[in-house]
């Protein structure tokens, strides 16, 4: 049996494309959860759905994160539950571990790590865009106390993690990564073939909160979108999922669908053209033939790094 964890929407992209490539083989997924909400909610189903054996949510503590010495006991006595539970029904029979290279710093999955079989081996995906940044492990170990470590049963380091790792699933196989040795992976359904024949021109607005850096906030961020979408007459606004406001005048796409699911599961045959600030989800569509990214700079983020990836792309970007 394989033991695959996620920890966002697209790594359950990433985790079906890996679990395809292993048919004849039992999973069991498990979806680390900061929060509910329903495209969470959406992909963790599809997650269980996908493994044969099933699989179920984990929370990471909102009081653990905001170092609250009562919620960190909360979070720590909650995850040793947990594991106990899960390597009690599965520790002897876990052959191979699939999980982001986020999730290696995570308190649960080192436990995890710490006390399957040494003949386990473990395999990491990308966690998003900061893997094509070059990603780095942060250094930074979710215990430092050698008796608290002790205590909860977690005998790894950061560094001990990676040295386990036999290979990294990569959907950025271009850019240097976690390890060396990469497998890269597409997003793209099955059989897909890439045409340069397409039915119609659709285009889409990808909605960021830049409102929250800018200075005239929301309201700015609005007029902003308006102009943008009169000027260059696109036709549809995806919004990001922590707007809590709605643009009057202009057409929004309502999906449970994080934007890469709905544009390859809906317009795969369709020339698209993608307006967006430093959209990730736009660079991680970057290499389909029907897109055509465009992109705003503004003064408040002109140095974010996913412009130079843009440029490296050849991406059409505008000074605002």
């Amino acid at each position: 049996m394989n033991l695959i964890v996620c920890a966002s929407p697209l790594q359950v992209l990433i985790a079906e494309k890996i679990i395809d490539e292993h048919p004849n083989e039992m999973f069991y997924g498990i979806m680390m959860m900061s929060n509910t909400n329903s495209k969470f909610n959406y992909y963790y189903e599809r997650l269980k759905k996908k493994c044969k054996k099933g699989g179920r949510r984990i929370y990471i503590s909102e009081m653990a994160k905001k170092k609250s010495k009562v919620g960190y006991y909360i979070y720590y006595i909650y995850i040793i539950f947990i594991t106990r539970i899960i390597l009690f029904f599965y520790k002897k029979k876990i052959k191979n571990v699939f999980t982001s290279s986020l999730c290696i710093e995570i308190l649960f999955m080192q436990i995890i790590l710490s006390k399957i079989p040494s003949t386990t081996k473990l395999y990491t995906f990308d966690d998003g865009i900061a893997n094509a940044y070059g990603y780095i492990a942060s250094g930074i170990e979710p215990i430092n106390h050698p008796l608290l470590k002790k205590l909860i049963g977690n005998n790894l380091t950061i560094n001990k993690v990676l040295e386990k790792i036999t290979a990294h699933y990569t959907i950025y196989p271009d850019k240097k990564n976690i390890i060396e040795n990469i497998i890269p992976i597409s997003l793209l359904p099955s059989n897909t073939k890439q045409t340069d024949k397409y039915h119609n021109n659709v285009s889409f607005f990808l909605g960021e909160p830049i409102y929250e850096i800018l200075e005239g906030g929301k309201e700015e961020y609005i007029e902003i979108i308006k102009c943008l979408i009169k000027e260059y007459n696109i036709q549809y606004y995806f919004p990001h999922p922590r707007e809590d406001f709605v643009i009057d005048g202009i057409t929004y796409i309502h999906t449970h669908l994080v934007f890469e699911d709905y544009i390859m599961s809906n317009f795969r045959d369709n020339k698209i053209q993608l307006y967006t600030f430093y959209s990730t989800a736009a660079y991680n569509l970057i290499t389909l033939n029907n897109i055509e990214i465009i992109s705003f700079r503004f003064k408040e983020a002109s140095e974010h790094k996913i412009y130079e990836l843009f440029n490296q792309s050849n991406v059409k970007t505008f000074q605002l």
